[in-house]
């Protein structure tokens, strides 16, 4: 795989995005990480999983806005589909996840962090923001529940409409960051509480976080939500948004 690397700590996969300055998401990224969480599901020695990133200062930026806001409504229905798979699949994984984030964690990829566990933040000036409204889209029904199951109704409601950025310890304030260290320690904490968590009773683990509501949570969006949420993508307002934010980046 190019972008995303999977290493065996004895018991611990520890999964590593390594795309570009901010690992930002593409259809070539998503598909790697679907594979390795699919690899690391099936592989019975595997107790836990360390989702981290080896981009100085940041665990993911999001959605490649270079790459996929230039996809057609077909292009994008499939893209979000397999990232919306990758999502679900790392969320309801039935072994113990934790989300080492040495940095920034933005939009596709602050969404991926929701998904785990267990979430390490580094200390520093870094940013946790849910963006979607701030190129004027909503994200379906089911994404928002892992945002729900990470940090309650009331802050995920206000991360989702606001499209505020956090800081690490507003995160850990709201209960969605779970831990704070140094920037350079944040991996080898990770595989450390990793490693705890793989001696848990592997069976036990899973039905709690199944009677918890994560396992039985809502699964793929409807076609009705999911067409939606493209019709929004690709409407005049979403469309004037998404170029703001292209210009900004050139300049």
């Amino acid at each position: 795989m190019s972008f995303v690397h999977l290493e065996r700590h004895d018991d611990v996969a520890a999964i590593t995005m390594s795309r570009g300055k901010a690992n930002a998401l593409n259809t070539e990224m998503v598909a790697e990480l679907n594979a390795a969480f699919a690899q690391a599901e099936g592989d019975r020695d595997v107790r836990a999983i360390v989702l981290g990133s080896d981009r100085p200062r940041f665990f993911s930026s999001g959605f490649d806005a270079t790459e996929v806001f230039h996809y057609d409504r077909a292009s994008m229905r499939a893209f979000w589909m397999q990232y919306n798979e990758t999502l679900e699949r790392l969320f309801r994984m039935p072994k113990p996840t934790i989300a080492a984030v040495p940095g920034h964690a933005f939009a596709g990829g602050a969404l991926l962090c929701m998904a785990c566990d267990v979430r390490l933040f580094a200390e520093g000036d870094y940013g946790f923001a849910i963006s979607g409204i701030n190129i004027g889209i909503a994200l379906p029904r089911g994404v928002m529940q892992i945002a729900i199951h990470a940090m309650g109704v009331h802050r995920a409601k206000h991360l989702f409409l606001t499209g505020v950025t956090i800081a690490p310890a507003q995160a850990l304030a709201s209960g969605l960051a779970h831990e704070i260290h140094p920037e350079g320690e944040i991996a080898r904490v990770a595989l450390e509480r990793a490693s705890g968590l793989a001696k848990k009773a592997p069976t036990a683990y899973a039905q709690i976080k199944a009677r918890y509501g994560v396992l039985d949570a809502p699964e793929h969006p409807d076609s009705d939500d999911l067409e939606a949420f493209l019709d929004q993508w690709f409407s005049d307002e979403s469309r004037a948004e998404r170029d703001k934010l292209l210009k900004k980046l050139k300049d």
